[in-house]
């Protein structure tokens, strides 16, 4: 199997040097799990700073390899769900537990729950969200007036913000709790705790998962080796706060229109008998502000192209010219249109990676609101980019 050469590339290889996490102490300790079982829930007391007690209990999903042992570094794979989902759902749609599982891969998996205080669903803190009465770095990041648009339920940590909540005015769309310092403490704890490589640590995710993911990364990229994942609200765009190069693959369907890759996926009034809710490009699609997406849901999206850009920019690619990638599912099944590229040429091995499809807003190969997936082939997928792209030393 490909997935398990690329894992021995990845660690076999004489000039590949893992680095231990702190949780390498080379002795025996209690599991809080049972290693190569299925994920289980755990709790972790965080400190926040929107909670009037300055602390909150939050939880993820915990699996561990067959084989862990705690003087082998593993891998580390987060994976965040969208919204109106939860960690152990996702688990069970996606099937990234259980390749790990079936494959023996030698990487321990984290799905953390998204944060949930009065709201709809769990869903994710990422920039933009609670901006009701403050727009962002280029104004409002979706049509505030919600009286045709899908209307999203108050937080109570948005309500008691300074910025207030309307949900029938405004962007709200999650709670405003701090979801960055979870993830940050998360993987503080999971590397003091367990046998993990720090150069091997990676992100997967979908939807508004996929925003939060881009979100930490660019927070932290020099703890970051890869991620599988990735979109942006318009005006938050912005460089990582340092440069340091992460690997990136993103994965969008050309029929997706929940988080639209470019305004020709978006939102297109009169396929949708929605005349008149939009301003109109000349194909009929409603045009965000500056070139931006607009969802399904009146949201506006930083296309593809501007978010592989910068990721080019910040691992120095040579930008010689787009060119294919290749990956184990070239020549797919003819249905699913599956193709990957390089658009900004070679990254000195912190590859940018953009891959498509004939699917919906859903994971690859995987037919929209037809779960659990019929395969995993979009696991391997992600699963292979990770192993192959260690944080550069």
């Amino acid at each position: 199997m490909q997935l398990l050469v690329a894992l021995c590339l990845a660690y076999a290889n004489a000039a590949y040097v893992p680095s231990p996490s702190k949780g390498c102490s080379g002795k025996a300790a209690e599991l809080p799990v049972t290693a190569g079982a299925e994920p289980q829930q755990q709790t972790i007391t965080i400190q926040d700073a929107s909670q009037s007690q300055g602390s909150i209990d939050r939880t993820y999903y915990l699996q561990l390899p067959k084989d862990y042992n705690d003087s082998q570094p593993a891998m580390l794979i987060t994976d965040l769900h969208g919204y109106y989902d939860t960690a152990e759902g996702q688990i069970g749609e996606n099937r990234l537990a259980e390749y790990l599982r079936t494959a023996g891969v030698n990487a321990v998996f984290v799905a953390p729950e998204g944060s949930n205080d009065g709201g709809a669903s769990e869903s994710w803190n990422v920039d933009g969200n609670g901006l009701n009465t403050a727009a962002g770095p280029l104004g409002d990041i979706c049509e505030t007036d919600r009286s045709f648009w899908s209307k999203y339920k108050c937080y109570d940590s948005c309500t008691a913000g300074d910025n207030g909540c309307d949900a029938a005015k405004g962007c709200n769309s999650a709670s405003c709790m701090d979801d960055k310092g979870f993830l940050t403490q998360l993987l503080d704890h999971l590397q003091d705790t367990y046998c993990l490589d720090v150069r091997h640590n990676h992100y997967t995710s979908i939807s508004t998962g996929s925003l939060m993911v881009m979100s930490l990364v660019k927070a932290i990229p020099d703890r970051v080796a890869s991620m599988v994942a990735g979109s942006h609200f318009l005006g938050f765009n912005k460089n990582p706060e340092t440069k340091s190069p992460v690997a990136y693959m993103d994965i969008h369907g050309v029929q997706d229109n929940t988080v639209p890759a470019n305004v020709t996926n978006g939102f297109h009034p009169k396929k949708q008998r929605a005349k008149g809710h939009c301003d109109e490009d000349a194909s009929g699609y409603c045009a965000g502000p500056d070139g931006s997406a607009v969802s399904n849901d009146g949201f506006f999206y930083t296309p593809v192209p501007n978010i592989t850009l910068t990721w080019a920019e910040n691992n120095d690619c040579d930008f010689s010219g787009n060119a294919p990638y290749a990956t184990s599912f070239d020549g797919a099944d003819a249905k699913w249109q599956f193709s990957c590229s390089a658009p900004h040429g070679s990254c000195g091995g912190a590859d940018v990676v953009q891959c498509t499809g004939a699917w919906d807003h859903t994971w690859a190969f995987c037919p929209y609101n037809e779960y659990p997936c019929a395969n995993t082939d979009y696991a391997q997928l992600a699963v292979e980019f990770m192993a192959a792209h260690p944080k550069l030393a």
